[in-house]
């Protein structure tokens, strides 16, 4: 770290490596001690017993080939590897770090090594001894340097050690279960007052602070060097630390430090500082204005706030590392540009608002992160410093050009621009970036076409264009880049052929081209003779007209011969299947959906070696050729899917023959006859056959399954606990608009993990019944029973038992779920049962829905929404009596559909405290009395449909009831307010409305007042939805066929939501 002496030998930097910087401090002390020693040219001859000693300590040692070899009896000591004797023959120094195989087998510490009682110098650092550290090395008096770090100690440290009183230097650290607790720590240091350089990493001392600053500085007072990260310490430092007059290196990272003290700015010998990953909140940018800091670490506290001085530091400062990353770091970042001297620079993730300094007072820079903050403006040309190796500015706000001058700089390694807002193109310039390895440039605005000298890159190995606007035709130079890796072009206007010298990349792992404007007949030879590939993506090319290779000059070997493991050919206008893909016999994963292709699903595919998910949705595929079952046993098809296609008939019985199934998705198409019973037998966890013909009763399923989709069937009989009476884990169950004729299946209500319930348009009959357990439906976020024929009152204990719909104070575990956000990429299923296990787990936590409705003859998307939905539909049953006071403990339902039953009673006041809810549908019942001031409260709340009711009184006004207009409240003429156009003043009864009789709903109903209801609820609705989640728009979600499932679901319930009202002849009583 460039200390005065007696580390004057160490360069004037080092990074912040622990390991790295002992090991050069060792080695400097050492030269500088090295007169105490006697010089090879003195020809120390080596004593008998010393000579017999270090062959005894040497069988300990499990050794790696060569290393000690020159340790050979009859030979001189004083010239083996590691050994230095004084003039007398006595071995002075033993370093012999890193020796040790590394093997399982570990090595022990002969006590030999006690016999070399002249030692000054012992390093046995990086071996694998096992145990205790010995007492005995208490004997070893003449001991001036000890290093025994990374070498598998255990126990607690000798107490033995103190009495070394010569020690300049120890080093233990790495040794993970080496203990210093209970005031060993304090016993340790008191008697090593020579101390000057000492390192205890990962040993555990477990004391405080304020502890540890007050023993080392009374009892070490010239210590140079202090190196306690991860030791287990806590709480604030001392200000007795200032006393250690000398420190010029401290590691405390990895503790719980939580604030640095203000008195760390008059720490003026301080040279390192390093506080990583130490939970500091707090922290003196004083520190950054110390004469002699050189490098300072506090990054990864991510409580930690900074706020940067607010004059620039001094060109005189000597700071050359600084590293704030995951700070909040407040301040204008030119205050920094004036270090002359910086060469790293770390500032990532730090939300800072600025922009960039103009200029950099430093050309020394080497490595500059400043991602992930929120920088705006242009980059600067202060950048182009003839060192720089490393430049991370990716994920701000950063506009303008790319100065050409980042493409003139023979050092740099590392270039990353992505996610910014950066325009134009590259520079045509020369390309002068010969030691370039990734060039990122991905997520911007970048136009124009690629200049060839861009592939002229030797070292490059990964060239990321994805998103942008670059167009015309790639360079036919491909074959200038000898070391790519990884092509990511996709998302672009690139037009043209692919060119042929793709041939020439024979390092390649990963293509992708998709989402581009390629046409005509791709030649995939190029792609087959690459023998690395294992990506290649065309998808969204679809002015491709054929995807067959050409040259039949590729050669393989045998049935495995490419390592092609993902291909996604999905809507490039394939009207067939691919033939060579036959030849792929790695193939892991295919995607061919949104094609053309017609016909019949090959039998090849079935039988290819190694292919776990095959992906045929979207295209005109009209059935399966025949297969032998026994043929499919050591098929690894995990995934297959195949929905919206013309397949006809009844499901191929051979499908059960696929032993390693886990997703079945083969919904609408034309299937016909009954379930195959055999599925039943399969470790499915996802069964998708809706909107087919299939007919019949549900087969007993696996108890592995977790989401079942078999809405809009002919399916009958009774839903029946044969088929899920195992099904604990079933998350999804959609049995909707079938032909079950059964009573409610009160046993679902003990499954622990159901969250979607759709029964809606079958045959249920009778009273909701639960299981009697309090915990019945607790996991539940969609509960849709409605157009069925249930009765019976409403049971309280079903609102009281939904316990997620209550929100975070009843069940908090749903509220930090991670999302799974990437939309599908082969690559991410290659371990095909992990990738299932994450789409089943996450489906349901957070919905992307899309919702359309036809209002007065006109069609209103409203786009895919990121949202965690939660839904009760019960209407168009027959249910009675009033609406349970705990339907208010639904704290975070957002639609609530009861309309068209046989309620009655009051609202319930307890709705206003559901301040989540978006809709509400309680029209159509015979609901009186007033309604509820409290609704006003529900800020949410985009549709209210109370029409067609025994309402009266005066209809609460402002907040957000002056938003619903009288289609909300018509059918209730003793309401009055301004909504109604009714005043309410004077003349009235003591309700304060005249009564009169209801509208008569045998027909004389204007069809116009119909309209106006739909398209005022509709509208009321769609804006309202979609104003409210504005902010989670376009993220990206799950796999096609799952959201094709959930649209299904959502848009059943937000199209009945709006349409049942309308949807019956007009009478209370109808349903």
């Amino acid at each position: 770290m460039g200390y005065d002496s007696p580390l004057a030998a160490l360069p004037s930097f080092l990074p912040c490596n622990s390991s790295f910087f002992f090991f050069f401090l060792f080695t400097s002390l050492l030269i500088i001690s090295a007169p105490a020693y006697a010089s090879k040219d003195s020809a120390p001859l080596c004593l008998s017993n010393q000579s017999a000693a270090l062959l005894q300590f040497k069988q300990g040692i499990d050794l790696q080939p060569s290393r000690l070899s020159s340790w050979k009896k009859g030979t001189d000591c004083c010239r083996w590897e590691g050994v230095t004797c004084d003039k007398t023959g006595f071995a002075t120094a033993l370093q012999i770090s890193n020796v040790w195989s590394g093997e399982d087998g570990s090595s022990k510490l002969d006590p030999s090594l006690f016999e070399l009682s002249h030692l000054r110098v012992l390093d046995l650092g990086n071996n694998g001894f096992d145990g205790e550290i010995p007492k005995r090395l208490g004997e070893l008096t003449h001991l001036t340097h000890l290093d025994l770090s990374n070498c598998y100690f255990e126990g607690a440290v000798p107490m033995e050690i103190s009495q070394l009183s010569r020690l300049v230097y120890l080093n233990l650290s790495g040794n993970v279960h080496l203990l210093l607790e209970n005031n060993r720590f304090t016993h340790l240091v008191s008697g090593l007052s020579s101390l000057k350089h000492l390192a205890l990493d990962q040993v555990v001392i477990s004391m405080s602070s304020k502890s540890v600053s007050v023993i080392t500085s009374s009892s070490l007072p010239g210590l140079q060097t202090l190196s306690l990260e991860n030791c287990n310490i806590s709480g604030t430092l001392d200000e007795s630390i200032l006393q250690l007059l000398s420190l010029a290196y401290m590691n405390l990272n990895e503790n719980e430090l939580f604030y640095i003290p203000e008195f760390f700015q008059n720490f003026t010998s301080l040279r390192v500082l390093k506080l990583a990953y130490s939970s500091i909140r707090s922290f003196p940018s004083g520190i950054l204005l110390l004469p002699n800091l050189k490098t300072l670490d506090v990054s990864n506290n991510d409580d930690l706030v900074v706020s940067l001085p607010s004059k620039a530091i001094p060109s005189s400062s000597n700071i050359q590392y600084l590293d704030l990353s995951h700070a909040e770091l407040h301040g204008d970042l030119a205050v920094l540009s004036n270090l002359t001297k910086l060469t790293h620079l770390y500032l990532p993730n730090c939300a800072n608002n600025g922009s960039l300094p103009f200029s950099w007072a430093s050309d020394r820079l080497v490595e500059v992160d400043l991602s992930s903050n929120n920088l705006k403006g242009s980059i600067p040309e202060g950048f182009c410093s003839s060192s720089l190796t490393t430049l991370r500015l990716e994920s701000n706000f950063l506009s303008g050009t790319i100065p050409s001058c980042l493409f003139n700089l023979p050092t740099l390694e590392y270039l990353h621009l992505y996610g910014n807002q950066l325009t134009e193109g590259i520079p045509p310039t020369i390309v002068n970036l010969p030691s370039l390895i990734e060039l990122q440039l991905s997520s911007n605005r970048l136009t124009g076409s690629i200049p060839s000298s861009l592939l002229n890159l030797p070292s490059l190995d990964t060239l990321d264009l994805a998103n942008n606007r670059f167009n015309g035709s790639l360079p036919n130079f491909f074959n200038q880049l000898p070391n790519l890796t990884f092509l990511q072009l996709e998302n672009n206007c690139f037009s043209g052929i692919i060119p042929s010298s793709i041939s020439t990349l024979s390092a390649l792992m990963e293509a992708d081209l998709s989402s581009n404007c390629f046409n005509g007949t791709v030649d995939l030879s190029p792609f087959l003779s690459l023998h690395n590939l294992e990506l290649l993506n065309l998808s969204n090319n679809k002015g491709l007209t054929e995807l067959e290779p050409t040259n039949s000059s590729y050669s393989f070997h045998g049935s495995v011969e490419l390592s092609m493991l993902d291909v996604n050919l999905s809507s490039c206008n394939i009207d067939s299947f691919p033939t060579f893909l036959q030849k792929l016999g790695l193939l892991h994963i295919l995607d061919l959906s949104n094609n053309r292709v017609r016909g019949k699903v090959p039998s090849w595919l079935w039988r290819s070696f190694s292919l776990t998910v095959l992906l045929l949705n979207h295209n005109k595929i009209d059935g399966f050729e025949a297969v032998n079952g026994s043929s499919l046993q050591d098929s690894r098809i995990a995934y297959f899917s195949a929905l919206n296609n013309l397949i006809v008939g009844e499901i191929p019985t051979f499908i059960c023959n696929l032993t390693m199934l886990q997703a079945l998705v083969i919904s609408n198409n034309d299937l016909t006859s009954t379930i195959p019973e055999c599925l039943g037998s399969l470790g499915l966890k996802v069964l998708d056959l809706a909107e087919n013909h299939l007919q019949g009763q549900v087969p007993p399923m696996n108890a592995s399954v977790e989401l079942v989709s078999l809405d809009n069937n002919l399916l009958s009989g009774k839903i029946g606990h044969r088929a899920f009476h195992n099904c604990i884990n079933l998350r999804v169950l959609d049995l909707g608009n079938n032909q079950f004729n059964d009573s409610f299946p009160s046993w679902l209500s003990s499954f622990p993990n159901l969250k979607v319930l759709v029964l809606r348009a079958n045959h249920l009959h009778g009273p909701i019944t639960l299981s009697g357990s309090r915990e019945a439906f607790s996991s539940l976020h969609i509960l849709d029973i409605s157009s069925n024929d249930l009765s019976g009152s409403l049971p309280q204990e079903l609102f009281t038992s939904l316990r997620d719909m209550m929100g975070n104070e009843s069940n908090g575990q749903w509220t930090h779920i991670n999302t799974f956000e990437n939309r599908y990429r082969p690559s991410a299923l290659l371990e095909v049962p992990s990738y299932v296990n994450q789409f089943v787990s996450y489906n349901i936590d957070y919905f992307m829905v899309s919702v359309v409705q036809t209002i007065k003859r006109i069609t209103l998307l409203i786009p895919k929404i990121r949202y965690t939905l939660f839904i009760i539909d019960l209407s168009s049953n027959m249910f009675t009596d009033r609406i349970p006071d705990e339907v208010g403990m639904l704290k975070e339902i957002i639609l609530l559909n009861l309309s068209h039953n046989n309620l009655s009673g009051m609202i319930p006041k307890s709705l206003g405290n559901v301040q989540q809810m978006e809709a509400l549908d309680l029209s159509c019942n015979h609901l009186s009395g007033g309604v509820p001031v409290e609704l006003s409260n529900i800020t949410f709340l985009a549709v209210l449909n109370l029409s067609y009711n025994d309402l009266h009184g005066s209809i609460p006004q402002g907040k957000q009831f002056s938003t619903f207009d009288e289609s909300s409240f018509e059918g209730n003429p003793g309401l009055c307010g301004s909504q109604v156009h009714r005043s309410c003043s004077g003349g009235r009864d003591n309700d304060g409305v005249h009564q009169q009789a209801f509208v008569n709903w045998g027909g004389n109903e204007d069809p116009r007042k119909k309209w106006e209801c739909i398209g005022a609820l509709g509208i009321g609705f769609a804006v309202g939805l979609f104003i409210i989640t504005l902010p989670t728009l376009l993220i990206q979600g799950f796999s096609n066929w799952y959201w094709n499932l959930i649209d299904r679901v959502a848009e059943l319930l937000m199209q009945g939501f709006l349409y049942k009202s309308f949807k019956f002849k007009p009478s209370r009583n109808a349903r």
